[in-house]
């Protein structure tokens, strides 16, 4: 959340009437769970949920704020890594007629082995790692997260200098959950199938945490179609639009504007009514 807000800032600025709701899910800063809790894909798409429907409208759900409405209002899911991954299932679980696209910006739809390796070495760095040395998992963390030649172009202090900036206070627990609760996320690669929305996949070429195999399998679903924009792909159900980013998986940090103010994203905003956009 802490990243994305800095991201968006800008969006909301430029683009008056744009809502964004922007949340941790329970293991990253700031938030609980309960002792003993599997962190995994199902728990946090009923964590999402309950979430939207609290803040849903109170004639559609009962108790609902108005606080972040998305019954019969236009609305896009975007997901990063691992949230990306809980969008897809959210949207095919809890589908809303009212959702004009999910976002999946470097996700997958199963832990493939690659994945798997990087997700335990990280759980062992971790438990390792002395509480008085925050920066260790930070540090390991990183390997997974450029691409070669950012490092080379800015060099790896000064990439771990930006990453770090950005104030999250996520606690080694919170790693440690994280990283077991995505070892036991479901394989849903033969639920995309189900997926009525529009999917706008946004991954780098140079991934070296979720590789770029992981596209094919979300382009490869039976019944849907693939088109070469995003215009295209939300303007049907069903449709598929990839767009290729060259840069590693923290492409928030390696390629911002290809994502933000004048990238993808505002494609997707300029297309929304002009009344409330989500």
């Amino acid at each position: 959340m802490e990243e994305a807000e800095i991201m968006v800032r800008p969006m909301i600025r430029k683009y008056p009437g744009l809502r964004v709701l922007l949340f941790n899910l329970p293991g990253q800063a700031f938030t609980r769970w309960a002792p003993g809790q599997l962190l995994t894909d199902v728990y946090f798409v009923e964590c999402v949920e309950r979430l939207l429907c609290h803040l849903d409208s109170s004639a559609h759900t009962l108790n609902g704020t108005n606080a972040f409405i998305t019954h019969k209002v236009p609305w896009y899911m975007v997901g990063f890594g691992n949230g990306a991954h809980i969008a897809l299932l959210h949207s095919i679980k809890h589908h809303r007629p009212s959702l004009r696209g999910v976002v999946s910006i470097n996700g997958y739809a199963h832990v493939d082995a690659h994945l798997a390796g990087a997700l335990y070495d990280c759980m062992n760095v971790f438990k390792a790692s002395p509480a008085a040395r925050p920066d260790l998992p930070i540090y390991f963390f990183s390997r997974f997260l450029f691409s070669p030649g950012y490092l080379q172009r800015v060099t790896v202090p000064l990439a771990l200098n930006v990453l770090t900036a950005v104030q999250n206070p996520i606690t080694k627990e919170g790693r440690i959950a994280l990283a077991r609760g995505a070892l036991s996320n479901h394989d849903i690669r033969a639920q995309l199938e189900n997926l009525e929305a529009p999917l706008i996949v946004l991954h780098s070429s140079q991934n070296g945490l979720v590789q770029p195999m992981h596209v094919e399998q979300l382009m490869s679903v039976e019944g849907r179609r693939e088109t070469t924009t995003v215009f295209g792909a939300i303007h049907g159900r069903k449709r598929t639009c990839v767009i290729w980013i060259d840069g590693g998986h923290a492409i928030a940090q390696e390629k911002k504007r290809s994502i933000s103010v004048r990238g993808a994203l505002v494609q997707l905003l300029l297309m929304l009514p002009p009344s409330i956009n989500h």
